[in-house]
């Protein structure tokens, strides 16, 4: 009775013995596999901001429609025949370009990015001057802008060859109008801008973008870039 006993307690303090080390293994085993994620994920962070502070500089050249150049010119023709009592009539524009805009951009942080731009845009308009005592006469002014401007890009997607961004760009300037006589020769310095809602960039060694916004840059901007 006694041995059948003591062989009762010997299986159960078996059992439980057993039953420890299966928990303290598997309990072991639990924080080797944890530690290892938590490892893994910590070299994966520290590699992404690595990754993210990497420099990417690129060089890129782009075309934009309907710039603030127009709007500018749009005013102007409308202002000089208010002021003339319709004495002044706006004719046709014509060598419209641009704006054309070459630059450079570079990573700052994972969220943001750094760029310097100029650029470049020309309209020659054609104006009739009508006046009752003579016959009417026309001529012709070519307005020539040029801008510098710095960018700050607000990164919202950075993938493998993809990058959608919003980016806002001040700077400054330089409106030259040419006339018939360097009497009717002007510059003028303004302030430049460009606000851009969503651009898209597509590519990585060579790369294309376009990007829909309003400013000197234009409402809607092509372009493409090289990574240096």
């Amino acid at each position: 009775m006694l041995v059948g006993i003591e062989n009762s307690v010997k299986k159960t303090l078996y059992t439980i013995s057993s039953k420890e080390i299966f928990m303290k293994r598997t309990t072991l085993g639990i924080l080797i596999v944890v530690l290892g994620v938590i490892s893994c994920l910590d070299i994966h962070a520290r590699r992404s901001d690595e990754d993210d502070n990497t420099p990417d500089t690129r060089i890129f050249a782009a075309y934009g429609v309907l710039g603030a150049q127009v709007v500018i010119e749009g005013l102007s023709d409308l202002l000089a025949i208010g002021l003339t009592g319709g004495i002044v009539e706006s004719g046709d524009w014509s060598g419209v370009g641009g704006p054309i805009t070459v630059g450079v951009q570079g990573r700052w942080t994972g969220l943001l990015d750094w760029g310097i731009e100029a650029g470049y845009a020309s309209f020659t308009k054609t104006y009739t001057y009508r006046r009752t005592a003579v016959p009417d006469s026309a001529f012709s002014y070519t307005n020539t802008y040029y801008h510098v401007m710095g960018r700050l890009d607000a990164i919202w997607i950075r993938g493998e060859g993809v990058k959608a961004y919003s980016s806002v760009a001040l700077g400054a300037g330089l409106l030259h109008q040419s006339g018939r006589t360097s009497d009717d020769s002007q510059s003028d310095i303004f302030p430049a801008f460009q606000g851009t809602l969503l651009g898209i960039r597509f590519g990585d060694a060579i790369s294309v973008f376009g990007e829909l916004g309003f400013g000197f840059r234009g409402l809607l901007v092509v372009g493409a870039a090289v990574k240096l």
